[in-house]
């Protein structure tokens, strides 16, 4: 009886621990934009070399880089060159590039009120004439129901003598775009695996 005592109690403390570190691991990742075959370079903040791995690892050498960034309040972007084994962390978001070996990530921003993500796009729709809530909304959830889709931004409708003419437009975007300060615009970007092109 003691026996089998001991092996539920061991379980259990391995089961707690198992827990401790999955829910440590959801709280330490920021969410990302993660692109393959996509290099982004200059803006770099700090660099650094990671040992590659040893078989049968948790992870990866990108998550490392990824979570490097998730910890710094000033990194936007990073990127992991895999014949390097070298982690560049960024300060702001530099132009997506073409380039194989390489893996790239975005931090996630839900909405970038004031912001543009000019060029890029993907896709695009006209959405009402008001800029409130349910077309800001509209215009992400197109962007997150769009597998191809990294980044999204609203173009506000014009306004002339204080009278709305004409329509907004939702833009969907791949890869993330650099962002740039304009009130023309409500951004974001999204939480997720963006495959190569």
């Amino acid at each position: 009886m003691k026996m089998i005592y001991f092996l539920n109690r061991q379980c259990v403390v391995l089961l707690a621990i198992f827990y401790a570190v999955v829910v440590t691991m959801a709280h330490a990742r920021t969410p990302q934009v993660i692109e393959e075959n996509t290099d982004r370079m200059g803006a770099d903040i700090r660099s650094f070399p990671i040992d590659k791995l040893p078989p049968g690892s948790f992870g990866s050498q990108e998550d490392i880089c990824m979570r490097a960034c998730s910890a710094r309040k000033d990194c936007q972007a990073w990127t992991f060159g895999k014949q390097e084994s070298i982690c560049w962390l960024k300060s702001s978001i530099p132009e997506a590039k073409p380039r194989n070996s390489y893996t790239s990530g975005v931090v996630a921003r839900q909405r970038e009120s004031n912001t543009d993500r000019p060029g890029n796009d993907i896709a695009d729709f006209p959405t009402g004439r008001s800029v409130g809530v349910s077309e800001v909304t509209e215009c992400q959830s197109a962007c997150e129901k769009n597998g191809a889709c990294g980044a999204w931004t609203l173009v506000k409708p014009k306004i002339v003598n204080k009278k709305i003419v004409g329509y907004g437009k939702c833009f969907l975007k791949s890869p993330v775009p650099e962002a740039q300060t304009n009130k023309c615009c409500t951004s974001g970007v999204v939480d997720r695996f963006v495959p190569p092109k």
